[in-house]
């Protein structure tokens, strides 16, 4: 198991002083899996934030391949990037843009991001 810290140590802290305990990273891993269901290739559109970080922990410790992308990408490349892998899902900041000629449903929003 990736995160095999103390429940109530703290496994992260983002500028805005805000913190995870190893216990909250879990859960809130786990809950974002219970949505994506299986192994399958997931888009993480990541920035310096808790959310993103959560998203990546979920992918690894559930056997789903996450692709790293900066959330920052150049939208006409990430709609070619979308085009050619069809990723299953999008995990993406809340306030971020429409991914361009791609139709996206939000299944699930935590700490940040959908």
């Amino acid at each position: 198991m990736l995160v095999n810290g103390s429940d109530l140590s703290e496994a992260l802290t983002d500028d805005a002083g805000h913190s995870l305990t190893f216990g909250e990273l879990r859960a809130a891993a786990d809950r974002l899996y219970a949505h994506v269901g299986g192994r399958c290739l997931i888009f993480i559109l990541a920035s310096n934030t808790m959310g993103s970080v959560t998203g990546y922990v979920s992918c690894l410790e559930n056997h789903v391949v996450p692709a790293m992308l900066s959330s920052r990408l150049d939208p006409d490349l990430l709609t070619a990037l979308v085009s050619r892998y069809r990723p299953r899902f999008l995990w993406a900041p809340s306030d971020q843009p429409p991914v361009p000629g791609v139709s996206c449903e939000v299944v699930y929003s935590d700490l940040g991001y959908a």
